[in-house]
């Protein structure tokens, strides 16, 4: 499986987490592990950092989306902007690429405005970290 399978079937589960308390969604999980024949370190990696890290993560939406609240935007983008968040700011995985990541899965699975949003979101979440100022210093 390519990473980007992989940060695919992340955005799936990742889907699911609203459904579920903390407890419960990694019990789902780990029966969405044998189902589906999930044998990914870098999944169960980010599953364990998103549930952990989901208050932060989710933080940097609301700092970000102004005007939104988390109820307001689909599953599916809440999805999308978790990932691409916990691999910027936690995992470490450059902005850009986890950006151009989440812009594709944006215009696979949401509607036409979703690539647009996702990517003003995550470029907002990229600056307010100081993402952006930290790549300028490095060149």
């Amino acid at each position: 499986m390519t990473r980007h399978e992989e940060r695919e079937l992340l955005m799936a589960l990742v889907y699911e987490l609203p459904f579920y308390d903390k407890e419960e969604y990694h019990a789902q999980y780990e029966t969405e592990r044998i189902i589906r024949e999930i044998d990914s370190e870098y999944i169960d990696g980010c599953i364990k950092g998103i549930t952990d890290n989901l208050d932060d993560i989710d933080l940097h939406i609301s700092k970000s989306a102004k005007g939104w609240k988390l109820s307001r935007l689909s599953k599916i983008t809440l999805a999308i902007l978790r990932v691409a968040i916990y691999e910027m700011i936690i995992a470490g995985l450059p902005y850009a690429i986890a950006i151009d990541e989440a812009i594709i899965l944006a215009r696979k699975y949401d509607d036409d405005k979703a690539p647009a949003f996702v990517n003003g979101i995550l470029n907002n979440v990229a600056m307010l970290s100081g993402l952006k100022d930290k790549e300028q210093t490095e060149k």
